[in-house]
C-alpha cells in the first residue's frame, strides 16, 4: 500500500526540518454529537439525497454523478462513511444541522444559512422554466433561492407535493429544473415545450461551518484530477428520465419478496454481487444461475439441476440454502440479530470456513458470535469479501427505494424536522 502515499514523501521530509504547516486532518474533532447519539468516531455521515442523475439503479448496478465522487472520495479518506438517504433538500441539510448527518449532497443548491458552510461547486448549471406558465413550480422541500423569490411578483412560485425532480411530469408546464434535465425532458415531453432561461445556478455539498476540515477535505478532493475524470466520464446526458419509470432494481423483482428473515434488498443484492442477475451464468466451481447454486446443494434441497437455469426456480433454491445457513448459525449461538453477515459470508464459501474463523476468534479472546470487531477480524477470505460487498449494497438499494418512494407523496406530518424545514 505505500505505492500510494509515494506523492508524499517530500513534504514528510519537509516537515522533519520545518514542522507540519498546519494541523493533521483529523475529522474526529469536528463532529459535535451528544454522546447517546455518537457513532464509531472514525465515521462521516452522508445525507444523500438520491435524486434523478445523482444516484440511479440499472439492473442492480450503482451509478450516478454525485454518487460517483462521493464514492471516490470516501475511497480517499481514511475515514468511515456512512450514508443516510434523504428524501429532499432540506432533510438532508437538517440532518447535518442538527447533527445526525455531517455532510449534504445530491443536487443541493449554493446558498447562505448561518452555521452552514458550501463546498467548492460540485456542477455549474442554468435554472430553467420548463415549459410556458403563469407561475414557477417548484420543489416541495427544496430551499428558495433568492433569483426565484426575486421573480415572485411576475412568476409566483407553486410549490408541488413531489420533493425529487425524478417525480416531475415531463408534459407539466412550468418546472423549475437545471437545464441537466433537459435532454430527458424533451425527449418525452409536447413539441411546443421550450426551456426559458432564468439563472445561473451552482450544485454543491455543505456541511457546518464549524467543521472546517470536512470541507477543506472535501474541497481538496474536488479540485483533484480524479474528480475531474468523473466529472468529464458523466456528461450532461447522464440525468436520465427514469423518473417515467418504476423502480426497478433488477429483472427479478417479483421474486425477491421479503421473507422471515430476510428481506427484498438482501436477496437482490446477494444476487447482483453472486451473478449480475445472469440465469446463465456457469462459475468455474460449477455454481449455476442467478443465485449461483452447486447442482449437488440444490439436490439436497430438492431442486432438479436443470431447473438452475429456471430464474424463479434459482432464486427459490438460493433462499432455501439461506434457511439451511441460518439454521447452521443458530446451532452455534450466534444470535438472530448478529446472523446475516455470517449467512451471506457462508453462502459463497461454504460454513466451514466461517466457522472455522469463529473458532480462531474465540482463541484470540474475540467473541465467536459476533461479526464485525471479531469473527471478522479473522475472516480475511472471499466470504467475508462478499459478505461486506453484499451488505453495503442491500444498504444502498434500501436506502434508495425508500428514500424515492419517501419524496414521492412526501407526508409532513411524518417528517421530524418540519420545524426545520418551514424556517427555511
Amino acid at each position: 500500500m505505500l505505492w500510494r502515499w509515494k506523492w508524499s514523501y517530500p513534504f514528510v521530509l519537509a516537515a522533519l526540518f520545518v514542522g507540519s504547516p498546519s494541523e493533521p486532518l483529523d475529522f474526529v474533532r469536528t463532529a459535535q454529537w451528544d454522546q447517546a447519539d455518537r457513532r464509531d468516531n472514525g465515521t462521516v455521515r452522508i445525507a444523500f439525497v438520491p435524486d434523478a442523475g445523482c444516484l440511479d439503479v440499472v439492473e442492480g448496478k450503482l451509478q450516478g454523478y454525485e454518487y460517483a465522487l462521493l464514492e471516490a472520495w470516501e475511497e480517499a479518506i481514511p475515514q468511515k462513511v456512512e450514508w443516510l438517504f434523504a428524501r429532499s433538500a432540506l432533510e438532508a441539510l437538517a440532518w447535518v444541522e442538527v447533527g445526525r448527518a455531517d455532510l449534504a449532497a445530491g443536487n443541493i443548491p449554493e446558498f447562505e444559512r448561518e452555521g452552514m458552510r458550501a463546498s467548492i461547486p460540485v456542477r455549474r448549471f442554468q435554472w430553467v422554466q420548463w415549459g410556458a406558465s403563469d407561475s414557477l413550480r417548484y420543489l416541495q422541500e427544496y430551499p428558495k433561492l433568492s433569483l426565484f423569490l426575486e421573480r415572485s411578483d411576475s412568476l409566483p412560485l407553486t410549490i408541488e407535493a413531489t420533493t425529487m425532480w425524478r417525480h416531475i411530469p415531463a408534459n407539466e408546464a412550468g418546472w423549475v429544473v437545471p437545464d441537466v434535465y433537459l435532454p430527458a425532458l424533451k425527449a418525452h415531453s409536447q413539441p411546443s415545450f421550450r426551456a426559458v432561461p432564468l439563472g445561473e445556478g451552482t450544485f454543491c455539498w455543505m456541511g457546518r461551518t464549524k467543521d472546517s476540515l470536512l470541507i477543506e477535505s472535501v474541497d481538496a478532493f474536488l479540485a483533484s484530477k480524479r474528480a475531474r475524470r468523473i466529472q468529464g466520464f458523466y456528461g450532461r446526458d447522464s440525468y436520465h428520465d427514469d423518473w417515467l419509470k418504476p423502480i426497478e432494481l433488477s429483472p427479478f423483482d417479483a421474486y425477491f419478496t421479503d421473507s422471515e428473515r430476510f428481506d427484498r434488498y438482501t436477496l437482490t443484492a446477494l444476487a447482483y454481487v453472486e451473478s449480475r442477475f445472469r440465469s446463465d451464468i456457469v462459475s468455474p466451481a460449477g455454481a449455476v444461475g442467478v443465485m449461483q447454486l452447486i447442482p449437488n446443494t440444490a439436490s439436497r434441497l430438492g431442486i432438479e439441476p436443470h431447473q438452475l437455469y429456471e430464474p424463479k426456480r434459482n432464486i427459490q433454491a438460493g433462499l432455501k440454502y439461506l434457511r439451511f445457513l441460518d439454521q447452521y448459525w443458530k446451532q452455534r449461538g450466534v444470535p438472530a440479530e448478529n446472523r446475516l453477515p455470517f449467512i451471506l459470508a457462508s453462502y459463497n464459501t461454504g460454513p466451514t470456513p466461517i466457522a472455522r474463523a469463529a473458532d480462531q476468534a474465540a482463541k484470540k479472546g474475540w467473541d465467536p458470535t459476533f461479526w464485525s470487531g471479531h469473527v471478522d477480524q479473522v475472516a480475511k477470505g472471499p466470504g467475508a469479501h462478499y459478505a461486506r460487498k453484499t451488505l453495503r449494497l442491500a444498504t444502498f438499494y434500501r436506502g434508495y427505494v425508500e428514500a424515492i418512494r419517501r419524496a414521492e407523496a412526501p407526508d409532513p406530518a411524518s417528517n421530524q424536522w418540519l420545524a426545520y424545514l418551514e424556517g427555511s
